[in-house]
């Protein structure tokens, strides 16, 4: 028999079971609220507006590039632990953004100034130093070389206004990359503070070196593949001619060096060297490169990109006089080629690794694609001056575009173009320049 008692001591029960379910139910909602919010990115102000992204990776090869840098900037004072930091912001409505707004401090209350800024995903540009008036919908990065955070430091640093009569800081979470910055398309509109939107992808399987193939390049003409195992016409012995034949696009650039490698020693000697007399400032650098055998017709290359420096001294030949030492990537990299193999396009991804020093196998600056084990398109350079390295490469089909190494041995030199079939891809060591009865480059710029 059930008692008055007992009923009520179920009952009882059942309210005390429905409340404990309810509230580990309750408990369970408020964590995942909690940790939904912990992965959303934080909103911070800043005097300005709106902060969207801060991220910061290691000096190496993504190195941003920052168009018409004047020849006479002082050098940097961030001689170690070197690394470039980005904060991408929306700006309220009329508010403007300079150089001089900004600046960044890490814990220890170091100083670093704002180098660059951009609207949108439009390169930065020395010459560029002020956004007056902000447009809507619009976002602005400002770029600042910094120095990595001590060994126990948080990833953080603090935004300064310096315009003001009371200084104004906010501490920022950046997140630490080792890739291209984020671009401000790939931007979502609550931001990206504090996590990474592009985390990287687990490293690829090592590949035999026998597996290391370019993609097909476009396919050229029927005629002017014909023209390949012919000798050269009277038009394509001359080096002007065959190239604005070849490749149109050439048209109205400007000489400034030409190295007619014949009659080169182990002393690069130009031919024409405007360098000094051309004033007019440039926006593109381009290399025009033609070889012949004995037996075989006449190839070229012709690779432009935007300047990856002002100072026309150092886009020829990287001896130690010219003091030219570039391991970087280059944009809007377009390439006209008769060599089968070789991608041709225009917008493609590149690198450069212009040197006159000695340099290893290693990939020191973490190149996609490129190997540990085998010279290529992403080596490491030495301290020792010796060797030198003239090379520009399109990392993502895995290929050399020209290389021209060891110009001291003359006719014992490295020149190729594409990727050589030895043991590196890049054509060390192949001593092979005296094979070609016909060895020109021809260096050229874009005036603005």
């Amino acid at each position: 028999m059930i008692t008055g008692t007992m009923k009520t001591s179920v009952k009882t029960l059942l309210a005390l079971s429905l409340l404990l379910a309810t509230a580990s139910f309750t408990l369970c909602q408020e964590a995942e609220k909690k940790e939904t919010e912990k992965k959303k990115a934080p909103v911070i102000r800043f005097h300005s507006g709106t902060i969207m992204a801060a991220e910061f990776m290691p000096e190496g090869f993504y190195n941003p590039v920052i168009a018409n840098v004047s020849r006479f900037e002082p050098p940097s004072r961030i001689t170690s632990d070197v690394a470039f930091a980005t904060v991408t912001v929306k700006l309220d409505q009329g508010r403007s953004l300079s150089i001089y707004d900004f600046i960044l401090l890490n814990k220890r209350k170091d100083e670093f100034k704002c180098i660059g800024i951009s609207e949108g995903d439009n390169r930065y540009d020395a010459e560029k130093w002020e956004f007056s008036s902000s447009k809507p919908g619009k976002m602005y990065t400002m770029l600042f070389k910094i120095q990595l955070p001590a060994f126990n430091d948080k990833d953080e640093y603090t935004l300064r206004y310096m315009l003001g009569k009371k200084t104004e800081d906010v501490l920022i979470p950046f997140v630490k990359i080792n890739r291209a910055f984020t671009a401000v398309a790939k931007i979502p509109p609550e931001g990206i503070i504090g996590f990474d939107p592009e985390p990287p992808p687990p490293p690829p399987p090592p590949k035999p070196v026998e597996e290391v193939k370019a993609e097909p390049a476009k396919e050229e003409p029927k005629k002017e593949e014909a023209k390949k195992d012919e000798p050269p016409s009277k038009e394509e012995a001359s080096s002007e001619d065959s190239m604005l034949k070849f490749v149109p696009d050439a048209k109205g650039n400007q000489v400034i060096y030409y190295l007619d490698l014949v009659k080169s020693g182990d002393t690069i000697k130009y031919d024409v060297d405007n360098h000094k007399t051309f004033k007019k400032p440039f926006d593109r650098i381009a290399y025009y490169v033609e070889l012949k055998t004995e037996t075989g017709g006449l190839q070229y290359v012709y690779v432009s990109m935007d300047a990856f420096t002002d100072d026309l001294g150092k886009i020829g030949v990287p001896t130690s006089e010219s003091k030219a030492s570039f391991q970087q990537l280059i944009t809007n990299m377009n390439v006209h080629s008769n060599v089968k193999g070789i991608v041709t396009g225009k917008g493609l991804k590149g690198n450069i690794e212009f040197w006159p020093n000695n340099y290893k196998e290693k990939n020191g600056k973490a190149v996609p694609n490129a190997s540990d084990s085998v010279f290529d398109f992403g080596d490491e350079i030495s301290k020792e001056m010796g060797y030198g390295s003239m090379q520009v490469h399109n990392y993502e089909a895995k290929q050399t575009i020209f290389a021209f190494n060891a110009w001291r041995d003359g006719k014992n030199a490295d020149l190729g173009l594409g990727n050589s079939t030895g043991k590196s891809l890049d054509w060390t060591f192949t001593k092979n320049t005296s094979s070609y009865t016909v060895k020109r480059i021809k260096i050229l710029v874009h005036a603005k």
